[in-house]
């Protein structure tokens, strides 16, 4: 990554997995993009993940999340509040993954896409073996992601 570079898009094939987690716990992979200073941190991010807790269930599931002040008060898993539009009826956050790699087994990852449309300025999440245009962010949700991201992860 080079400092003062905009990054207009990520995107990464990320394996699948089904996992055994307690009650209280998750586990996640996921990419992100993020801009901004750290009270205000603007941050999108998007992958697959266990959670008992948010899901009621030990599924591996696509999920979203989305912050402007780095969590402090806006942001929003999914759709538990208003951000992310889904525009997909089929491919949409809290979909169950499948299929999933299992240790020892055959392994399966999916493509996935986080990238600003220019002319709106809007951040779209595609998962790219389809295809598929799961939804965006407004670029109104943001006030450091206008003009890219300076970071871009995969955890």
């Amino acid at each position: 990554m080079k400092r003062g570079v905009p990054y207009f898009g990520a995107e990464a094939y990320i394996a699948s997995w089904g996992l055994n987690v307690a009650g209280d716990q998750h586990s996640s992979t996921n990419m992100w993009v993020q801009n901004g200073p750290p009270d205000q941190l603007n941050v999108i991010l998007a992958g697959w993940t266990v959670s008992p807790m948010l899901n009621g269930d030990d599924h591996t599931r696509l999920f979203t999340i989305w912050t402007a002040d780095n969590a402090w008060i806006t942001g929003c898993y999914n759709q538990l509040c208003s951000g992310f539009i889904t525009i997909d009826t089929v491919i949409t956050p809290g979909l169950i993954v499948s299929p999933i790699s299992f240790w020892g087994g055959s392994q399966y990852d999916t493509k996935y896409l986080i990238y600003q449309d220019r002319p709106t300025g809007n951040w779209w999440f595609v998962v790219t073996n389809n295809n598929t245009f799961v939804g965006y962010w407004p670029k109104e949700l943001f006030n450091h992601l206008s003009d890219g991201a300076e970071t871009v992860e995969l955890l």
